[in-house]
């Protein structure tokens, strides 16, 4: 099987074989099952692998880790524990629910950010229409007057002008940069110093923040919750984050736990570990239920990005919408101005 599953094929493949396994169907017999239904070609490609070193005697932690399908080491960290501790369906249900919550939330970032950026470039392309197509057009029955253009109609013309001379040009340039840009985000130096600088980018480095520690704490609540010891999570649950700085930033807790640190101690040391998760660490420390603290955190993160990202999609919108709007506005005053003008300067 080629390639690294994508988040909607690992959710698919979570929820079929937790199902599965959690009827008390042996483990080869599930993986065979879901070769049936699995929609994806990739994913009934992973089942047929799994199967396979399955019933010459592998575990599944085991399969999961030798495939090339990119499981994380989290997840088969977590596939390892439930079958130490027996309890192999109750994990992958938790890591199908904690998937899909994930991916819920990233879901409603992406959306977002995609509204506006599609709104935005509708009304570019409206604009760029007027003006390479609709005022030359316009304008030349002017020009044949031989009355002067004023300076704002002036403008439009050489704007559009422009953008039908070197359109295609700008369009190539632009192609390459991007292009560049992913090149150059391959190299694992380079993501991480663009995951560092964007997490430093105040609000926006906060939200970004917030949500890689919604993925944290997450992980390792599950992880402590299935009795997996707490240096050994925080690594897993540090491996499942996806922002590069991020951890990084979190790579010496399991190094700090191991010379007797807190874990609230030990998160003290990350800068960008928002405060009310230190808080409520220490809580579940002093109580005895840091499991069940780590999840109410995650779940108060995750409600607080939502309505951080919902308010900013508010202001967004009508941001976009007046911006295009005085646009295309100028775009039709300008217009209107240069026909009364030249309309009276031929009188």
């Amino acid at each position: 099987m080629a390639g690294k599953l994508k988040n909607e094929e690992l959710l698919e493949f979570t929820e079929g074989l937790a199902i599965l396994v959690k009827a008390d169907i042996p483990l080869d017999y599930a993986l065979e099952s879901l070769t049936g239904v699995l929609e994806s070609a990739r994913l009934r490609k992973l089942c047929v692998e799994l199967v396979r070193r399955v019933r010459e005697g592998a575990n599944l932690s085991f399969a999961l880790s030798r495939s090339r399908a990119g499981f994380s080491e989290a997840y088969v960290g977590m596939v390892r524990v439930g079958e130490m501790g027996g309890t192999l369906d109750a994990v992958l249900d938790h890591l199908a629910r904690m998937l899909a919550r994930n991916q819920e939330l990233k879901r409603n970032l992406v959306s977002a950010v995609f509204y506006p950026l599609v709104l935005l470039g509708f009304s570019l392309a409206a604009v760029s229409f007027i003006l390479i197509y609709v005022l030359p057009s316009f304008v030349s029955v002017f020009r044949d007057m031989n009355l002067p253009l004023p300076p704002a109609a002036e403008f439009l013309v050489w704007v559009g002008e422009t953008m039908d001379r070197y359109g295609l040009l700008i369009m190539l340039f632009l192609a390459a940069v991007a292009l560049l840009v992913v090149v150059a985000l391959r190299s694992p130096a380079n993501r991480l110093s663009l995951s560092q600088g964007v997490m430093r980018l105040g609000p926006l480095g906060k939200v970004v923040a917030a949500w890689q520690t919604v993925v944290f704490c997450r992980s390792l609540g599950l992880m402590l919750e299935s009795g997996v010891p707490i240096n050994e999570a925080c690594r897993f649950a540090a491996a499942a984050v996806s922002n590069p700085g991020f951890r990084q930033a979190l790579l010496p807790l399991e190094s700090g736990l191991k010379e007797g640190s807190s874990l609230v101690a030990a998160l003290a040391q990350v800068p960008y570990i928002p405060k009310v998760t230190l808080r409520m660490v220490a809580l579940g420390e002093r109580t005895g239920s840091l499991a069940t603290m780590l999840q109410r955190v995650a779940d108060l993160l995750e409600s607080r990005v939502k309505f951080i990202m919902g308010r900013i999609l508010v202001f967004t919108e009508p941001a976009i919408i007046l911006f295009m709007g005085g646009l295309v506005g100028f775009v039709v005053v300008t217009m209107l101005t240069t026909i009364f003008s030249l309309t009276q300067g031929g009188m």
